[in-house]
């Protein structure tokens, strides 16, 4: 059995703290396919599923790891199922797709990739939700901490590629997105998270 270290308990807590899932929960219909790309430990995924049980959500992460924990940290929901990969290995079609603090670990030609491949997730009527955080210099910071010092973030380059609003709303664009909405929220004084609704 998988033995969730202090650490990682630690870890789940204090990401829920500075960014809770409600804001994204906020944005969901209450009845919806799901597709939480770059799940982490779940937190998301499994807020989701808890709180709308019509909503069909599938929480998909490359980290073995991470994807074990999030197994073992939540509840089991019929609504709810964990895969690892990547998105170019899914199938299918999704109402609502989710990318959240997962653009800024990738150099901008796989950041364009990626967002080719989601592009061909979303169903007719749906849509791509993206949260990024504004980079400055604590979060680089935390990051190099995360990443590189205690490896809570899975990631296969030796640095992260922090992008502001205005560099990712222009990534969208030309990645053939239409902008919905744009959502600011500011949170511990620090950090400045942005959350773009956009449509194929």
């Amino acid at each position: 059995m998988l033995n969730i270290t202090l650490n990682t308990r630690l870890f789940i807590t204090v990401r829920k703290i500075i960014f809770p899932p409600k804001y994204i929960e906020k944005m969901v219909p209450e009845e919806a396919k799901i597709i939480d790309i770059g799940c982490g430990h779940g937190v998301l995924a499994y807020f989701l599923a808890s709180k709308g049980r019509k909503r069909s959500v599938t929480g998909l992460d490359p980290s073995a790891q991470k994807i074990s924990v999030a197994k073992k940290y939540f509840p089991k929901l019929k609504n709810l199922n964990y895969r690892k990969g990547f998105a170019k290995n899914i199938r299918g079609r999704y109402d609502v797709v989710i990318i959240m603090d997962v653009l800024y670990l990738l150099p901008a030609g796989e950041k364009k990739n990626i967002l080719k491949i989601i592009k061909k997730l979303i169903s007719k009527k749906g849509f791509l939700i993206l949260k990024e955080t504004e980079p400055n210099s604590f979060l680089r910071f935390e990051e190099y901490l995360a990443t590189k010092l205690f490896k809570f973030t899975y990631t296969s380059h030796n640095k992260t590629y922090l992008s502001g609003s205005s560099e990712t709303k222009k990534l969208l664009k030309e990645s053939g997105f239409k902008i919905v909405s744009t959502k600011r929220i500011r949170r511990l004084a620090v950090y400045n998270h942005y959350i773009f609704k956009a449509a194929v």
